[in-house]
């Protein structure tokens, strides 16, 4: 577990890693172009995980908004299924919630035209 003071810059991006994280309490930030594009704040949400499912640099920066205490996995994503099938459940729920969730702000978006 690891404390990450308000402000502080969690992963940067354009960095490559294979290190994603669980939120256990506080507020995350996610910052595409040094715009506020969604806020973490759930316990048990796992977030930075994108750069090691896909094998590239990551694609937005990751900020504490507020103090936060984080759980981070170092293991890329192969090692992750392997040793922690519970942990990859969860990532493919919150993955396919958020795909849902743009997919109905983009119907949203659509049908306000």
């Amino acid at each position: 577990m690891k404390i990450y003071k308000k402000g502080e810059v969690i992963a940067r991006e354009g960095e490559f890693d294979e290190t994603c994280f669980i939120l256990m309490n506080g507020r995350i930030g996610i910052y595409k172009d040094n715009k506020l594009i969604s806020e973490i704040y759930e316990r048990g949400s796992i977030f930075g995980e994108l750069s090691s499912i896909l094998d590239q640099p990551r694609t937005s920066t990751i900020v504490a908004l507020q103090d936060s205490q984080v759980i981070v996995i170092e293991k890329g994503i192969d090692e992750l299924i392997k040793k922690h099938p519970d942990v990859t459940k969860k990532l493919m729920i919150s993955l396919a919630q958020r795909l849902v969730n743009t997919t109905n702000q983009l119907i949203d978006k659509i049908e306000q035209k």
